[in-house]
């Protein structure tokens, strides 16, 4: 997404709908190949985009031309969308036990995001076995 931005792919960007929960963040709406992605994005305060070391690490990189496309483009891409199919992939079910109190509460929460409970299940699930959440004891 980064080259897309620095390439001047960017259509637009708008401010988030819930500016109260995610007062920095904004959403960058890209054209890549005939498609339209909406991107959220932190800013700081001066409307600079916040970037992580790596990703920090990857611009300065790209700013150098110290990038070099791979030799073999399309086996890479075939490779990566493999990959990306295999990690959305759902194949597996588990059956659990849950009290009827907590079912109650996930249902209410996968309500209130617009979800079916099975999926929010599912999406929080993902979350932490990823890495993205972390419950604090």
């Amino acid at each position: 997404m980064i080259f897309v931005i620095l390439e001047k792919g960017i259509l637009d960007i708008l401010e988030h709908p819930n500016h109260d929960k995610y007062p920095n963040q904004r959403i960058i709406v890209l054209a890549i190949d005939s498609y339209v992605y909406l991107v959220p994005a932190m800013f700081n305060d001066e409307m600079k985009m916040n970037f992580d070391d790596y990703e920090d690490e990857i611009l300065k990189a790209y700013e150098n031309d110290e990038l070099i496309s791979s030799r073999s483009l399309d086996g890479e891409i075939a490779v990566a969308k493999k990959a990306a199919h295999a990690y959305f992939t759902k194949d597996t079910r588990i059956n659990i036990r849950l009290s009827g109190a907590d079912l109650e509460i996930l249902k209410r929460l996968a309500a209130k995001e617009g979800l079916a409970y099975q999926s929010f299940i599912s999406s929080v699930l993902h979350k932490y076995a990823s890495g993205q959440t972390r419950f604090s004891p």
